[in-house]
């Protein structure tokens, strides 16, 4: 009788908080890749993410620092903090952010090219998605892949990409998606606009 009588006080209580909503969990991101994650950089990429407001599986790691996608105003800046300085950050590309309306699906990619011998990485491919699923790089040696709040970002580490070379870009589940091509997308044609101040030039 007296556990009758608390099993009644229990539902009471559950009952009197309301209606109770069950909801699937989110499944978590993929893991960042290994080399993104390298022990050398977590506490600038602590710092970074508070300045920022970032998750921190918003940063590449690369051979030239932190590499990373902000949100200013009506454009998307590819930022750079050199391994160990997290207060000088240099913009390497600035594009246009697309306004994408609530309830609609979206994928944007951008191409960087820098000037050789000035970075150690000299390509790079971001841009917007309004999935949240991991991107894999076949084809090309590239590094990142996370969409984390609607921005997506890879480093290619490839220094030279012959015009032929054919790349596609894959979903967490294998499947191709529309970002596919041959090394010719990734070249920097006619002259840098240097009025830009960015150290890079966004091919497309």
């Amino acid at each position: 009788m007296r556990r009758q009588a608390i099993l009644l006080v229990i539902l009471t209580g559950l009952t009197a908080c309301g209606p109770w909503i069950i909801t699937p969990e989110r499944p978590e991101r993929p893991e960042t890749p290994a080399d993104s994650s390298a022990a050398g950089f977590a506490d600038e990429r602590a710092l970074l993410a508070e300045r920022f407001e970032l998750d921190e599986q918003a940063f590449v790691a690369t051979d030239d620092g932190l590499v990373f996608v902000v949100e200013s105003g009506d454009e998307l800046h590819l930022l750079l903090s050199r391994d160990g300085n997290t207060e000088e950050i240099e913009i390497l590309a600035r594009v246009q952010r697309h306004e994408v309306p609530e309830g609609t699906s979206s994928v944007s990619s951008h191409v960087v090219a820098c000037p050789d011998g000035a970075l150690n990485v000299r390509y790079y491919l971001f841009g917007q998605d309004t999935r949240e699923m991991a991107r894999t790089m076949i084809g090309l040696d590239a590094s990142g892949g996370q969409v984390v709040d609607g921005l997506w970002l890879m480093a290619i580490r490839d220094d030279e990409i012959a015009p032929d070379q054919r790349w596609e870009i894959r979903d967490a589940l294998g499947i191709a998606s529309m970002e596919s091509g041959t090394g010719a997308f990734f070249r920097q044609d006619g002259p840098r606009d240097d009025g830009s101040n960015t150290l890079c030039q966004a091919v497309h």
